[in-house]
């Protein structure tokens, strides 16, 4: 029992963004396979690929998010 409770929390604190955010996305996700993906949002979305009928490069897209700086968000937004 106590060696499940010394690893309880130990994967969370490491999250790679680009598969916590392809979850948020896609939430049936293989996490054991997003976790050999070394964060590298290509072979991300490769995993995602699978579950999905987008091309690699939108799956990408997604996964790393809007390519604005912070002076383009203040000029839109306020």
């Amino acid at each position: 029992m106590d060696s499940q409770a010394g690893r309880s929390g130990t994967g969370e604190a490491r999250a790679c963004p680009y598969a916590e955010r392809a979850l948020t996305i896609w939430p049936r996700l293989d996490r054991r396979a997003l976790s050999r993906c070394a964060c590298d949002p290509e072979r991300i979305a490769r995993v995602v690929a699978r579950r999905t009928s987008l091309p690699i490069e939108a799956i990408v897209a997604l996964i790393m998010g809007p390519g604005v700086n912070r002076v383009e968000i203040e000029t839109w937004f306020g």
